[in-house]
């Protein structure tokens, strides 16, 4: 088994995270995006803590689950990774983050009628819901998040991560395109 080194980890979310204030800046200098909204998705496990999170100055963080085990005063957004976790998330959020990459058999793996059918339990535990969230191209992925959006579910904001590496000018269409095709913030 191979371990990652806690060095690696950091130095690996820190390039994420230069990477993502060049676009925010950019789009701020051009009056589109409130810098405020810097985040960053971690795992715990990876070694990842309250020391990096502070460090990077992110305004809010996530880990793909409903709970966050460091005690940091950035506020933590869960994710409900799938309908069988909504018990998980606790009521009275301000934000909380809809299902992780459903289109996707090893992630959360969810048809997109279910996931309707789950979202008003999710939709109740928060004043703010993003939209699962997808990876890849998310327009063209397939139809997972258009069906989805197509069934009107209650989506305040569209959620989505990016494996593009450096190449910056993919995001930023990826981003565009999403806006575009659902009218809503990403």
């Amino acid at each position: 088994m191979k371990f990652i080194n806690a060095k690696s980890v950091v130095l690996a979310i820190e390039f994420c995270s230069i990477f993502m204030m060049a676009i925010r800046a950019q789009a701020f200098a051009a009056g589109h995006v409130d810098p405020g909204k810097k985040a960053i998705g971690l795992t715990e496990l990876s070694g990842a803590d309250a020391i990096a999170l502070n460090e990077l100055r992110v305004h809010w963080f996530c880990n793909w689950v409903a709970q966050t085990q460091l005690k940091i005063e950035v506020p933590f957004v869960p994710m409900a990774l799938s309908p069988k976790r909504l018990s998980d998330i606790p009521k009275g959020l301000e934000f909380v983050l809809g299902f992780h990459e459903p289109y996707n058999a090893k992630q959360s793996d969810v048809p997109v009628q279910q996931a309707i059918d789950a979202w008003p339990g999710l939709a109740s535990k928060a004043k703010n819901i993003g939209a699962p969230a997808m990876a890849k191209n998310p327009i063209k992925l397939g139809n997972w998040l258009p069906t989805f959006m197509e069934k009107s579910p209650r989506v305040d904001f569209i959620t989505m991560h990016s494996y593009k590496g450096v190449k910056a000018k993919a995001f930023i269409e990826d981003v565009k395109g999403l806006c575009e095709a659902n009218h809503k913030p990403v």
